[in-house]
């Protein structure tokens, strides 16, 4: 069964969204609701910025005979971007932001007709971070993430979701919230400073447009995305999308 049969949501980030089918995280949770309708594909990468996932998605776009259509794609990036010089991972925030853009564009021009969220990097913990490096063998005595700056990179994909007109996932805002408005509340989130628990992909915000700040409530990454696709490309809706084969009850004996 080499040819494809089903048509595809692919998720493409970096090691956050790798992570994405561990512990029922949001993907396997995606993957299990599109069963029989659409394949949900996991395109994580750790460690890559946007600089280098750039010519992977050229090649996650080529069309042939095999490949199957992209309906969405979901972009996860700016955890590693947002790297602290002199990080071979750091990518100037410009420069991501514009690496962003160029992403949602390659998409466009592949197929006009997939769609694309993206979801902003979550806040990290310094203290947390530092500990978890040096911890290490050797121990890593010098900090790569900053709180301050992984904000900065959340609000550049807020920008380019903006300047492309496609709709964003603010995991960062839903995280911190959830944590209180206070770093040292991310430990229940992030396993080491960075990567989220099964607690942190559990949290996501309904940051629609259309509803007042005080009416935003806050509901798991898959939730929040599932909602976001409902609300943007409603066609995309699992329980709107016919199953590819029959069900057993159609079938003659």
């Amino acid at each position: 069964m080499a040819a494809p049969v089903y048509d595809a949501i692919v998720l493409f980030g970096d090691s956050i969204t790798q992570a994405g089918w561990t512990d029922s995280a949001f993907g396997a949770k995606l993957a299990n609701v599109y069963s029989r309708k659409l394949d949900v594909l996991n395109r994580g990468l750790a460690g890559y910025n946007t600089t280098w996932a750039l010519p992977v998605l050229e090649q996650c776009l080529e069309r042939g005979p095999q490949r199957s259509k992209t309906r969405l794609i979901v972009i996860w990036f700016g955890a590693n971007d947002a790297c602290i010089k002199p990080s071979v991972q750091h990518v100037p925030l410009v420069e991501f932001i514009a690496n962003i853009k160029q992403m949602v564009r390659l998409v466009q021009e592949a197929d006009p007709e997939t769609k694309v969220i993206l979801i902003t990097p979550p806040p990290v913990n310094t203290q947390q971070r530092k500990e978890d490096l040096e911890s290490r063998e050797p121990p890593i005595m010098t900090i790569d993430r900053d709180f301050e700056v992984t904000q900065q990179y959340a609000g550049g994909v807020l920008k380019a979701g903006a300047d492309c007109n496609v709709p964003v996932v603010n995991v960062w805002v839903a995280l911190w919230q959830a944590a209180g408005n206070k770093e040292d509340g991310l430990r229940v989130y992030l396993s080491d400073g960075l990567h989220l628990t099964r607690a942190g992909y559990e949290v996501g915000l309904d940051d629609s447009p259309t509803k007042e700040a005080d009416q935003r409530t806050i509901k798991v990454v898959y939730d929040a995305l599932l909602e976001r696709i409902r609300a943007s490309h409603g066609e995309l809706d699992p329980e709107k999308l016919p199953s590819v084969f029959a069900n057993w009850t159609e079938m003659s004996a």
